[in-house]
């Protein structure tokens, strides 16, 4: 009697190969990614001058996030003042550019150390 040769069960078929492009993406602009709120953080920093323009970014700084609230700093209070009636805007800007709804909330400070010692949770 003749035998048969036996095969190997069939695979279910592979995925396509992704690139490192979507590999790197996912990773940082996932919302499941641990890298994603610092990338959010470290692209507002890198970018904060074309966010916000050239005058405010001379005399801003962004300081810390938490609990969905940026800290922003302010060199004097006269720019606070002018600053608190443009703090829609700057928080669409800043959500905008970073692709979501993140911040819920802008704050300025005029003391940088304070501050962000207070808040302990925050992430300079």
């Amino acid at each position: 009697m003749a035998q048969f040769k036996k095969f190997p069960p069939k695979r279910a078929p592979m995925a396509e190969p992704q690139s490192a492009l979507d590999v790197l993406q996912a990773l940082f602009v996932g919302e499941s990614s641990a890298f994603a709120n610092q990338f959010k953080r470290w692209k507002l920093w890198a970018q904060w001058s074309d966010i916000v323009g050239t005058s405010i970014a001379a005399v801003t700084e962004p300081l810390a996030i938490y609990d969905s609230k940026l800290l922003i700093w302010v060199s004097n209070a006269s720019w606070n003042h002018h600053l608190s009636y443009l703090k829609k805007e700057i928080l669409a800007k800043i959500n905008q550019e970073l692709g979501d709804e993140t911040l819920k909330e802008v704050q300025f400070t005029l003391t940088k150390r304070s501050t962000v010692s207070k808040i302990g949770r925050a992430h300079v």
